[in-house]
């Protein structure tokens, strides 16, 4: 399977069709991940594989190319990795007008809801539980619980408002929190 393959095929799967919200003017559902998908398999998004840097995923959208550090799936935490790079192609092609910090809010948030509907028997059953040691993870699998099993939810500023303060506690957006995303169109 071909990295382009890997990826379209974590989009299309029930778990991200599962996956419906609303946030920052972001519509992250079913039908944008498979326009995402159909984007990679056009070659309107580029998929360049830089092995040795690990487990790391990024949408650069002012050249639409997914920069992925694993060629290969090893677990549901590299699916979620691509879930949320891909909230952020979606922002992309819906041209949506935010800040990183509400970006990178949506793109957690459909990482987070990705794991529950992976796991939902076991975080049903548990619902105190929080996998996540990551503090912004772990904000993102709190401020998700309103958007479970639901269509076309959003959250409000107070429900977002851990997952806020955690992203702009993490040094990789100290000081480009507020900047605007390029969300310049892919077509």
């Amino acid at each position: 399977m071909t990295p382009e393959q890997m990826i379209c095929t974590v989009l299309r799967t029930p778990t991200c069709r599962s996956i419906n919200f609303v946030l920052g003017g972001i519509t992250v559902d079913g039908p944008n991940f498979e326009v995402v998908a159909m984007c990679i398999e056009s070659g309107d998004i580029t998929v360049d594989v830089q092995p040795g840097k690990g487990d790391v995923a990024h949408y650069l959208s002012d050249s639409d190319v997914f920069e992925i550090g694993f060629a290969t799936l090893p677990s549901v935490l590299h699916a979620g990795l691509l879930v949320h790079e891909s909230v952020h192609a979606i922002a992309d092609f819906q041209e949506v007008d935010i800040k990183v910090r509400v970006s990178e809010a949506a793109g957690y948030v459909a990482q987070a809801l990705m794991f529950y509907y992976v796991k939902k028997s076991e975080a049903d059953a548990n619902p105190g539980v929080n996998p996540f040691a990551d503090p912004i993870l772990s904000a993102a699998w709190d401020a998700s619980k309103p958007l479970r099993n639901k269509t076309g939810g959003t959250l409000t500023t107070a429900q977002l408002s851990a997952l806020d303060a955690a992203i702009i506690a993490n040094p990789h957006y100290t000081g480009k929190e507020n900047k605007k995303v390029l969300c310049n169109g892919l077509f």
